[in-house]
Parts: structure tokens; sequence; C-alpha cells
């Protein structure tokens, strides 16, 4: 199994690209090929335990822009209408 990993614009480190996992290499390929610009860096790496340490989200507010203070914005409660 494999996980895309791309090196944003404006940092040094690679970090994941989405929480897909494939099942081929080629099916990451695709997908990355697909759905990035072409000049954004990738790579298709294994889906293990020393890649997922090294390169999976790390929740914090100036590496992910759906995080605030170290939480994910995704699933807060919405106001009643």
């Amino acid at each position: 199994m494999f996980f895309i990993i791309f090196k944003p614009k404006d940092k040094h480190k690679y970090t994941s690209y989405t929480n897909e996992i494939f099942r081929t290499e080629e099916d990451a390929t695709d997908y990355a090929r697909r759905s990035l610009k072409k000049k954004d860096k990738f790579k298709i790496v294994n889906y293990d335990k020393e890649n997922l340490d090294k390169y999976w989200y790390k929740w914090c507010p100036e590496d992910h822009p759906r995080s605030s203070h170290g939480k994910a914005l995704i699933g807060k409660p919405q106001k009643p209408i």
C-alpha cells in the first residue's frame, strides 16, 4: 500500500497530500498527476510506520490550512438556524 507526499511551495519538508491510501504505486502516481499541478514535487511512499511518523499530517496551525491552534476545523458543530 502507498500514499502520496508533496513538497509545498513555501516549505522545505515533504508532507502527506491526502489521507487516501492506494493499493498500487501506479494508482497513486495516476492520482497525483491528475490532482497536483505540474510544478508541484511529489513522491509515492510505502504505507508503513516509518513513513507515517515522518510524513503524515501533523496538526499544527502553521503546517496545515484546516487547523486552528492545533485543533482541526473539520467537524465543528454548526450553529442552529
